[in-house]
Order: C-alpha cells, then sequence, then structure tokens
C-alpha cells in the first residue's frame, strides 16, 4: 500500500523550522488529527473531522492525520479521490484483525465440526448414551465462547488499532512543535488511546465525543452489560479529568458531563455538526403541489406508518385534491421492522401517492431535493443525538417536517426557526395539523417557507470549525504556559 502514496507520505514528517521552533500563531505549530474514522471512510463520523482537518488545512496550519483510513485500498493510482488527502502529513495504521478472535473463530468452527461428526455417529445408533452430554458439553462451549467474546470486547473491539495508533502519535508529538492531539470518538478505546498518550508526552489533547462514552437505553438503564459498562464508566472518568478539553456534538451530553464533573465542567462544551455546503436558493413558488421527500435508511426509531397515518388522514378530506399530493421515499426505505412498506399502503389511500425509491446516487438525489417542497427528517429515539440529516436538510432552501421529542436536542435546535416545523410521532393530532397547514400553503397558496439564510449561517460546518480552531489554539497557548 505505500508504493501507492508517492505523493503523500505515511511517515510523519515535521519539517525543519518547524522542530527547530517558531512562534505560537498556529501557522507553523502542528495539530494531530487523531480519528479511527476518516476520509474516504463511508463512515457518518469520518465527516467531522474530515472536515476539521481540511478546515485547518486550508488555513495554512500544519496537520498530521493518524487514521486507518478505512477503504484507501480501493483508490487506483490515478484516482481523482487522492486530492482529497494532499496536503496532509499521513500517518496510517492498519486495523489488522485480532489473532485472538480470529483463533476463537477457528476453534469454534473445529469444535462444531467435532460436535456435528459425532451427533451424526449418534444418529446411527452407534452411541446413543452419549447424546445428553454432548447437548451439554455444546452448550457449555457456546457459553464460555460468549463470555470470551464479551471479555475481549470490554469497551469495544478496536482496542489493538488503538494502542498501536497511541504509540504512532508519541513519535508524532515528539518531533513536532507545539503539537496539540484532537481525538474522535467512537470508538471509545481510540480516545481512551488518544488521551493516554497526550499525557505520556505531555501534549495538549482535545477529546471531541460525537456520542456518549456510556450509552444508555430510553429508560436510563445502561445500553450493555455490567463488564462493558464498568470499563466504559472507567474510561469516562479518566478521559474527563485528564482531556484539556472535552467536546460534545448535544447541549444534553454536555450538561450531563458537566452535572457528572462538576469540577471539570469549565472545560466541556458543545459544538454542533453542521452543513458543509453552501445553502440552496429557497424555493418560493410550489407549482400547487406538496411533495414530500425523505432520502435515507428506515431502521431503529424511524417508523415511518405514524406520518403515514398522517397523510390517510388527510387524503380523506373532501376539500383535498390527492393528485396534487406526493410522497417518496428513497434509499433502503423498503420495510420497517418486518413490515413492507409498499404491502401496507397498498391497503389503503395514500398507497397511490407513495413512491418507494432505491439508493440515489448524488446526481439523483439532488434533482428530487429539487423537486421537494417539504423535507422529512426522522429523530425520535434520540434525546441526545442530533442526526447530521438535521443540519443538511436545513441547507436544503424547502420547508422541513422533523419527528422527533419536542424536548429532545433536535427538537430544540429547530424550535423557532422558519420554515420547520416539529412533532413527535405519537402526537396525532398535532401532525395532522402541520401536514394539513401544508397543504393549504403548498397547493392552495401555491407558497412555501423555507428557512431563510440568516437563520441557517450558524449552522454551517465553517462556523462550528471556527470554534473548533479557537479550542485548539486556547490549548495549544495553555499547554504552551505549562511546560
Amino acid at each position: 500500500m505505500t508504493s501507492r502514496l508517492p505523493a503523500f507520505p505515511t511517515e510523519p514528517h515535521i519539517d525543519a523550522r518547524s522542530a527547530r521552533g517558531g512562534d505560537d500563531s498556529g501557522s507553523d505549530s502542528t495539530t494531530v488529527v487523531f480519528a479511527y474514522f476518516f476520509y474516504p471512510s463511508p463512515e457518518v463520523g469520518a465527516k467531522r473531522m474530515s472536515a476539521l482537518a481540511e478546515y485547518l488545512r486550508e488555513s495554512d496550519r500544519h496537520v498530521v492525520v493518524l487514521s486507518a483510513f478505512t477503504g484507501l485500498d480501493a483508490f487506483a493510482q490515478d484516482d481523482v479521490r487522492w486530492s482529497k488527502l494532499r496536503g496532509y502529513k499521513l500517518v496510517r495504521v492498519p486495523d489488522t484483525p485480532s489473532s485472538t478472535v480470529a483463533f476463537l473463530v477457528r476453534l469454534k468452527r473445529h469444535l462444531r465440526q467435532l460436535l456435528m461428526s459425532r451427533s451424526s455417529t449418534v444418529a446411527s445408533g452407534v452411541a446413543s448414551s452419549r447424546a445428553p452430554r454432548e447437548g451439554v458439553a455444546e452448550r457449555g462451549w457456546s457459553a464460555l465462547h460468549r463470555y470470551l467474546f464479551l471479555f475481549l470486547h470490554v469497551i469495544d473491539d478496536h482496542k489493538g488499532w488503538a494502542v498501536r495508533a497511541a504509540r504512532r502519535a508519541i513519535d508524532v508529538a515528539r518531533c513536532a512543535h507545539s503539537p496539540v492531539i484532537v481525538v474522535s470518538g467512537p470508538p471509545a478505546s481510540v480516545v481512551l488511546a488518544a488521551t493516554w498518550a497526550a499525557r505520556n508526552c505531555s501534549v495538549p489533547i482535545i477529546v471531541d465525543l460525537r456520542d456518549p462514552i456510556c450509552m444508555q437505553t430510553v429508560s436510563g438503564e445502561p445500553a450493555a452489560g455490567i463488564p462493558n459498562q464498568w470499563g466504559r464508566r472507567w474510561l469516562e472518568r479518566y478521559v474527563v479529568r485528564r482531556a484539556d478539553r472535552i467536546v460534545t456534538t448535544s447541549p444534553t451530553l454536555r450538561r450531563q458531563l458537566q452535572q457528572r464533573y462538576p469540577q471539570h465542567a469549565e472545560r466541556i462544551t458543545c459544538i454542533l455538526n453542521g452543513f458543509d455546503e453552501n445553502p440552496r436558493p429557497s424555493r418560493v413558488h410550489t407549482e400547487h403541489r406538496l411533495v414530500i421527500v425523505y432520502a435515507g435508511t428506515l431502521y431503529l426509531n424511524r417508523d415511518p406508518f405514524p406520518f403515514l397515518e398522517a397523510v390517510e388522514w388527510l387524503l380523506a378530506h373532501a376539500d383535498v385534491d390527492a393528485s396534487r399530493v406526493e410522497i417518496v421515499f428513497a434509499g433502503d426505505c423498503h420495510e420497517y421492522r418486518g413490515t413492507r412498506l409498499r404491502t401496507w399502503l397498498d391497503q389503503r389511500r395514500c398507497g397511490s401517492r407513495v413512491t418507494i425509491l432505491p439508493q440515489l446516487d448524488p446526481q439523483q438525489l439532488r434533482m428530487l431535493y429539487e423537486r421537494a417542497t417539504l423535507l422529512l427528517n426522522f429523530a425520535e429515539g434520540q434525546r441526545m443525538q442530533i442526526p447530521a440529516k438535521t443540519f443538511e436538510l436545513l441547507a436544503l432552501g424547502r420547508e422541513i417536517l422533523v419527528l422527533c421529542e419536542p424536548d429532545s436536542d433536535t427538537g430544540r435546535l429547530v424550535a423557532g426557526l422558519s420554515g420547520v416545523s416539529c412533532a413527535a410521532s405519537s402526537d396525532a393530532p398535532r401532525l395532522q395539523e402541520l401536514l394539513r397547514d401544508a397543504y393549504q400553503r403548498h397547493v392552495i397558496a401555491g407558497t412555501l417557507r423555507a428557512p431563510p439564510a440568516g437563520e441557517i449561517a450558524q449552522f454551517s460546518r465553517a462556523s462550528q470549525n471556527e470554534r473548533f480552531v479557537s479550542l485548539i489554539e486556547n490549548a495549544r497557548r495553555a499547554g504552551a504556559g505549562t511546560r
């Protein structure tokens, strides 16, 4: 793989001028972006650190990116996508499979084959008295196998990569001028390893938590087993007490951490995600049509049926022209929790007005959004997580209907924004009222209300990255004062 990267050094290389010294204005200093997920990884989590690194690079700052760079092997030598990695010092730490896990998988496969062989012998009547013992042995091994994997995956399954990456981060930091490490998680083990590396070489570190370290269910109970939760609670305490800054992506998580660690509250802040592209011109005229579009995946709490029931209610009114209403689902939207949408729709009035499309390429999706008058966003069951799509939709110049709890972080974010409505799926009267209101404006009046550019400017990625850079420079100056 190294031979494919002639223009993108895979070894940390800091030029001699930076190594000798200079001022602390940021132009000669180094920011080490420590992130398992980074471009070209397709994971949503890769976008946040990739955008920050690009912002730093465009500000003429030295940036070292330490990552697994998942997906890089698919790039051909002359692939134009390489251009997004120009200007960085790249340190690639491949994520090699765990030899322990591989051994357990092989052992389980071998034991299963052995048990199947013995079972066939039992079936032939040769050793029928062994059958109960064989069943006990198989159940015992399955339980042991399950607990072994639980132990190996305490915290998460990226611990091996995190340790190797931390060693490389120490090498980078020790030969860089005025470095600051910025680490993003999950994976939680990566956050732990980066914090340890920063403390080891006395370098300031900013920890970016895209999700909570200690996950909980809606009821407030731990989302994983006791060993995993114990490990994560210890990890959270270690990180919060030692990081120079803690950044969350939601206000609720920030408040929870501040309440849990009041002595470190001033070092915990919130920097939202944001939209990357320039806002599109707002659509004003609707051609007297209501075209509702959702593009994404239906899973977890993204239940489309309460919304579709509200559409069914709307179309049942005699004064509603169904031919002027269209709903489009695009992406992995053919079923939700085992119920196929088309089967459900074929039994209802709204079935003829709903189109279900497969995954669209960017150009097709852009054309679909151009036709839309109302964009749909599912954000329920994520009270302290604001889906990235929330910000993307704000920049598309259309009205937006967000299905979420009004007291969630998403609900509070969109409250008061022009052209954005919010309702919980369980609040059928509110949802029906919003659809009826949208029909009156879009179909009868022929106009729509899109979020104005002035209101959404604060949610641009550039605006959030400015705050991130300010944190980095403050941490750098504070670190220089203590060294």
